[in-house]
C-alpha cells in the first residue's frame, strides 16, 4: 500500500510541473525532455513524494527499487554540484505547498 501511494504522489509531483501550475522546465520544455532536465524533474518528484507521504501519513519503511534507481542516478551529479539538492528540495517544497 505504501509503495502504491508513494508512486501516486510521485506522479502528482510531476503533474504540478505543468505550465499552468508550477511550470518546471522538466515538464514544460517545448523541444522535449533533455536528459538532465528530465532527471532533475525525477529528483524533484521523488523528494516531493517523500514530503507528501509524510504530510498524509503514508509510512515509507524503505524505498522500492524504482525510487532507489531515481536517487542513485543522481549520486555523481550531487557530488559535482551539491547546490542542486537545495534547488530540488526547494522545488519539492513548492509542490507540497501547491498540493496542500
Amino acid at each position: 500500500v505504501a509503495d502504491y501511494w508513494s508512486t501516486v504522489l510521485h506522479e502528482c509531483g510531476h503533474w504540478t510541473g505543468h505550465a499552468s501550475r508550477l511550470a518546471r522546465e522538466g515538464i514544460t520544455r517545448p523541444d522535449g525532455y533533455s536528459v538532465e532536465a528530465y532527471a532533475y524533474e525525477e529528483l524533484v518528484a521523488e523528494i516531493a513524494a517523500s514530503f507528501l507521504c509524510k504530510h498524509v501519513g503514508v509510512e515509507r519503511p524503505g524505498l522500492d527499487e524504482q525510487h532507489v534507481a531515481y536517487l542513485a542516478s543522481w549520486r555523481k551529479r550531487l557530488s559535482e554540484d551539491p547546490a542542486i539538492i537545495r534547488r530540488a528540495v526547494g522545488e519539492a517544497g513548492k509542490v507540497l505547498r501547491y498540493l496542500k
